[in-house]
């Protein structure tokens, strides 16, 4: 589990709606489970949801090795209830974002993030 300093830091930044966090963790589960955790103790409480490469999301496994489908379902995802999304799988990506394939996902965050801050979504 992560210490009390770190939980208070990660509730600040998702409820000054900080659209993108990079999370960098040699470990996943702590982190998602501090994920979580922040997401039931702020006002108002936020769905989670999780996607990786292989498995796709976790609700319903779908997008499994689409990268760019998993964005859209961000985009196209309902602003009724607040959500978070977890997108794991994706340093590799960033760290490579000159490479011409990863074009597109690199395009497509960075819409994601400035709709996010113009956005009036909780």
């Amino acid at each position: 589990m992560l210490d009390e300093r770190t939980l208070s830091y990660l509730d600040l930044i998702i409820r000054a709606r900080c659209p993108l966090l990079l999370i960098v963790s040699a470990e996943e589960e702590p982190v998602e489970e501090a994920i979580v955790q922040t997401a039931n103790i702020i006002k108002p409480t936020r769905e989670v949801l999780f996607w990786d490469l292989v498995g796709g999301w976790e609700d319903n496994g779908q997008c499994k090795g689409q990268v760019m489908s998993a964005l859209q379902r961000i985009v196209s995802f309902s602003a009724e209830k607040p959500a978070i999304f977890v997108l794991k799988d994706m340093l590799p990506i960033l760290q490579n974002s000159q490479r011409s394939e990863n074009y597109p996902v690199i395009r497509q965050l960075k819409r994601l993030v400035r709709e996010g801050r113009s956005s009036r979504k909780p």
